[in-house]
């Protein structure tokens, strides 16, 4: 599939590949068209992710040149006018302060306890541990509110005028109140518990035995349901990034009277690289998308590997307007047939878009699992009338 590119002015969304882990770079459209913003939302791999870029010599580099060569196309100023990090799991931001390197962020965002970042294998560099956990504090990031689920009352609207989420943290402007929406954070509700944990255990007053034993509590914290949820709506199409959130956050934000979503053109990221623990059947009937999107690796976990075919099944059931788009080729594990139960690469099926893409020619039975399929990276555009069109690679 080419990459897509309106004549007019447009959105760009760009699913990077980096193999296990996330990263998703917004462009948006210069005045008087739009901001001329570019947002970056997460940005790691804890896997040695094979990527193909599509020159001509179809040159297939690991995660960190993708993404870096991804930033010097399209953010050819080298400004990142926002950064998000979804929450503190290492695959959503340990390639951040590489990828940065020579770039100005102006606003940095992220969920949780900043120290939730200090995992000690974040190591490189002049900083060697928890170098995202420096650059965050060096950078004065800021902790996104808790919670929120549509809070507040719509700007210039009613609470029945659709997509309406409150107060966008990137407002784009135009007839629809387009922007960047952050439907949930911290949502699990054990902020202020471990904040306060955190604050006990860097005490220097602190007992070292008391230490230890906070250590512990800390360590066994699951960020996934407290990751961000974010809500793009531009030009009556509406993109929903789940992040990592689990089923607990999508039935708080379920929980909140969710307004009227658009319904013209709805994309789905699919939380936790497609994971079961997310995109449940509530959520999914809410949205009713029309594409899903995965960014996904084939790590294998406990014998098991993600999307699974038989939860990217149901997912398509329950929405009931999952769209064609043309052929392309994708990965799933199957889990519908125990006896061999493996990563396998299909294109049957049109509406599924998952970042780890194709067969690696160069595999052999001897090689590990993971290293059969390469990665590659999704761009989805959104034109002036809303029209949505995807296509993979690299101009």
């Amino acid at each position: 599939m080419t990459i897509p590119t309106p004549p007019g002015p447009h959105a760009r969304v760009i699913f990077v590949g980096v193999g296990q882990g996330d990263c998703t770079l917004l462009v948006f459209p210069d005045p008087p068209h739009g901001t001329g913003d570019v947002v970056l939302i997460d940005c790691g791999s804890t896997k040695g992710a094979r990527c193909l870029i599509t020159t001509p010599d179809q040159e297939v580099v690991d995660a960190l040149t993708n993404v870096q060569r991804l930033l010097t196309t399209y953010v050819p100023k080298k400004t990142i006018d926002y950064l998000f990090i979804t929450h503190a799991d290492e695959d959503h931001y340990n390639l951040l302060v590489r990828a940065l390197n020579g770039f100005t962020v102006k606003r940095s965002y992220y969920t949780g306890v900043l120290e939730d970042y200090q995992n000690g294998r974040d190591s490189f560099g002049s900083d060697r541990k928890n170098a995202t956990y420096n650059w965050l504090k060096a950078k004065g990031a800021i902790p996104l509110a808790n919670s929120l689920a549509f809070s507040g009352p719509p700007p210039g609207g009613s609470a029945t005028d659709p997509w309406q989420f409150g107060h966008p943290v990137v407002p784009l402007g135009g007839e629809y109140n387009d922007g960047l929406y952050v439907l949930a954070a911290n949502a699990s509700g054990s902020y202020a518990t471990r904040h306060a944990k955190w604050q006990k255990f860097l005490d220097p007053a602190t007992d070292p035995h008391e230490k230890v034993r906070l250590r512990k509590e800390l360590e066994r914290y699951d960020p996934n349901p407290d990751s961000a949820v974010m809500a793009l709506t531009y030009k009556r199409a509406l993109m929903m990034l789940m992040g990592d959130a689990t089923e607990l956050t999508e039935n708080f934000i379920l929980g909140a009277s969710p307004p009227n979503f658009p319904s013209a053109n709805i994309t789905l990221k699919m939380g936790h690289h497609g994971s079961n623990t997310s995109s449940c059947e509530r959520w999914v009937k809410r949205l009713r998308p029309h594409r899903l999107v995965v960014s996904s690796g084939t790590k294998p976990f406990n014998g098991s590997g993600i999307p699974k075919l038989s939860h990217l099944e149901n997912v398509k059931q329950w929405s009931g307007t999952v769209t064609q788009a043309d052929s392309h080729e994708y990965t799933y594990f199957d889990d519908r047939t125990p006896s061999i139960p493996s990563f396998l690469v299909d294109q049957t099926d049109r509406a599924v878009f998952t970042t780890q893409l194709m067969v690696n020619p160069d595999w052999t039975s001897a090689m590990p699992d993971e290293g059969r399929f390469i990665c590659g990276t999704w761009h989805l555009t959104i034109d002036g009338s809303g029209k949505v069109e995807i296509g993979y690679g690299r101009p």
